[in-house]
């Protein structure tokens, strides 16, 4: 599904970001070839060492530290 919405819309994955707060949704990210990837805890509990996200963030608001 990712891969097919980056093609109908043009999304350059050179310079694109994948935000999530799971896993899955880092592992997905990579799969389609993006791969500036931060992950948000959200609350949740994250294995900072098995991760494999460019960045694990405690607020979806930290991202202006990452991104500007």
């Amino acid at each position: 599904m990712l891969i097919s919405a980056m093609e109908k819309h043009s999304i350059d994955r050179d310079n694109s970001w994948m935000i999530g707060d799971k896993e899955v949704d880092i592992t997905a990210a990579r799969e389609s070839g993006i791969y500036k990837t931060i992950l948000v805890r959200s609350g949740h509990d994250i294995d900072e060492t098995l991760t494999k996200a460019s960045f694990v963030i405690n607020s979806i608001e930290d991202i202006k530290e990452i991104i500007y």
